[in-house]
């Protein structure tokens, strides 16, 4: 079974940043016709109470004509509530109304799959900690669909918890405590991958009996000097994974050619029109329906690879 892991594609339909990024990403997907697409979160651009940028990726991957399955990541639903002191800004958290807005939009926020005789089990990373009864909910599904048995794919938008891997500051992933939960699940369960996304880089770490697959995002790689420790592939792609019997095949696709702009951010364009590769990027909202010109002057590039050294991610 061949499928196609992407991630962290931050689309919106007012505010197309990424949008070139993801229409080449879009083209080489339905050219590859793998049997499954993962999507591991964090669709829309930025904000979880804008439901129309969460409708606006609903229909890009509509419009791939594939089999898909995806997760809500902290800009779809919001985030864990816990503290972190780095962060520059208190982030929205999870919460029951922007479930319901995710649910309105992409069907169920944690769901179990069977597909071509594996099982793939879709978690809220969002919804841990926050006291809500989904998150009781998700807890039982998760035991259940474990101890179902088969080999199982486990997806969320955060990977788990781990100081060694660099995963380990707040909000970077799934909390401790649900993360070592998850971990001691799995442990009697055949589970073969993890796959996740949120930090925007390509890793694959082999514990515990099974693989876990940090995704590369398809809008920009983030650089700060708090995810130093991570490391991984930091560039903007995709992953492809051949599931077998025994092993499975990786293949990480990244633009043969991409614009590297360090230390871009939305609000800080003035710093990044000095390279005039960049000056048709869409400072401001761009109209519905600006797409089709917003592409082709800039056909000389096959992907932005952007650099938010100082951003949340």
């Amino acid at each position: 079974m061949r499928i196609l892991h992407i991630s962290d594609t931050h689309l919106s339909g007012t505010h197309p940043v990424f949008y070139l990024n993801w229409r080449l990403f879009a083209a080489r997907i339905r050219a590859l016709q793998p049997d499954l697409v993962i999507h591991t979160g964090d669709a829309a651009i930025s904000d979880p109470d804008r439901v129309d940028d969460i409708a606006f990726a609903r229909a890009e991957m509509d419009k791939l004509g594939l089999r898909y399955v995806i997760v809500p990541g902290n800009h779809d639903i919001g985030d864990n509530p816990v503290p972190a002191d780095w962060l520059h800004h208190e982030p929205k958290y999870c919460t029951d109304a922007r479930r319901d807005a995710w649910i309105s939009q992409f069907g169920p926020d944690f769901w179990v799959e069977d597909i071509a005789g594996y099982r793939f089990i879709g978690l809220n990373a969002q919804v841990f900690g926050t006291g809500l009864s989904a998150e009781d909910a998700q807890w039982d599904m998760l035991r259940q669909a474990l101890k179902d048995g088969g080999q199982i794919v486990l997806l969320s938008h955060k990977p788990l918890y781990s100081q060694v891997d660099g995963s380990d500051l707040p909000l970077t992933s799934i909390p401790p405590e649900a993360s070592q939960e998850i971990e001691a699940l799995c442990a009697d369960a055949d589970v073969l991958l993890h796959l996740s996304g949120h930090l925007h880089r390509h890793k694959i770490i082999d514990r515990a009996g099974f693989h876990r697959v940090w995704g590369a995002s398809t809008a920009f790689v983030c650089s700060h000097e708090k995810m130093a420790r991570r490391n991984g592939r930091i560039e903007v792609g995709m992953q492809s994974i051949t599931l077998g019997l025994k092993s499975h095949l990786y293949q990480c696709w990244r633009p043969s050619t991409w614009i590297f702009a360090p230390g871009w951010t939305r609000t800080a364009a003035a710093s990044a029109r000095s390279c005039p590769a960049l000056r048709q990027l869409p400072w401001r909202p761009t109209p519905r329906g600006a797409f089709e010109d917003f592409g082709p002057r800039r056909v000389n590039l096959e992907c932005l690879m952007v650099d938010l050294q100082n951003a949340r991610i």
